[in-house]
């Protein structure tokens, strides 16, 4: 598959023009989106098309590499209006399960567990999909795969027994262990069977169980849960995306 995007090493202002829409560490102008951040840099992100690194000063490349892959990608996907969720993602048998769900519900965790019964994990933090042609009856959505780095709580790596040899880096500001997993074999993208929503509950309070949801609500917890929300309607992006999610939630 040809390469069509490039990250590059160069000089970032700190902020865009006069004209820019400023919303948080994000400045957005035109095809340009600047992001700010912390123990990283500065990252240009132009037209979908083009990624340049403005290193901060003793920067951990770990750290730059893992903004790289995470908030940088999800805003190169918003341009190319690929609808990025903030999810974890693993396979099987060519087909594969999503989790979405708050900061701190166990996306990772849960995916590291299902990685304990045989499945892959194919994406962390930033999963995509895709509808695959064909007929109506036959259509589906795939997964592409993404990121396989997981962030996991010292807590939780014990818990699931993840070897220490694959912590690759504290990921800012948090006391989350960035784990590298060996290279996947190649495969077609999965099958989307299913999408969890997490929610943790303490084990006093009730069993653990699930449920699903009522298509409105599935419908309000993706959208809430698109990668780096509010760049979806600076972007003017929000009716096609929920035009699809609508669409994928009559097939998955």
């Amino acid at each position: 598959m040809p390469v069509d995007v490039k990250i590059l090493q160069g000089k970032v202002p700190s902020e865009l023009d006069d004209s820019a829409q400023a919303c948080g560490e994000y400045d957005i102008s035109g095809p340009d989106i600047l992001l700010r951040a912390p123990n990283a840099g500065r990252f240009l992100i132009r037209g979908g098309k083009r990624i340049v690194v403005d290193a901060q000063a003793n920067a951990d490349p770990r750290m730059i590499k893992a903004h790289l892959a995470g908030p940088a990608l999800a805003i190169l996907l918003h341009q190319r209006k690929a609808m990025p969720l903030h999810a974890s993602c693993v396979a099987r048998d060519g087909g594969a399960l999503a989790f979405i769900g708050d900061s701190g519900a166990g996306k990772s965790t849960t995916a590291m567990q299902f990685r304990n019964y045989g499945y892959d994990v194919i994406s962390d933090d930033v999963v995509t999909f895709r509808m695959r042609s064909g007929e109506p009856a036959e259509r589906e959505i795939a997964v592409n795969p993404a990121g396989r780095s997981p962030k996991l709580w010292a807590d939780a790596a014990g818990m699931l027994g993840v070897d220490d040899t694959l912590a690759d880096a504290e990921y800012a500001g948090t006391a989350k262990g960035i784990y590298k997993l060996p290279p996947a074999a190649p495969t077609e993208p999965p099958r989307l069977d299913a999408i969890f929503f997490l929610r943790w509950i303490h084990p006093s309070d009730a069993e653990a169980e699930v449920t699903r949801l009522p298509h409105f609500v599935a419908l309000t917890l993706l959208r809430k849960n698109i990668y780096r929300h509010p760049l979806v309607g600076m972007l003017g992006l929000e009716g096609e995306y929920m035009a699809r999610l609508a669409a994928l939630l009559q097939l998955v």
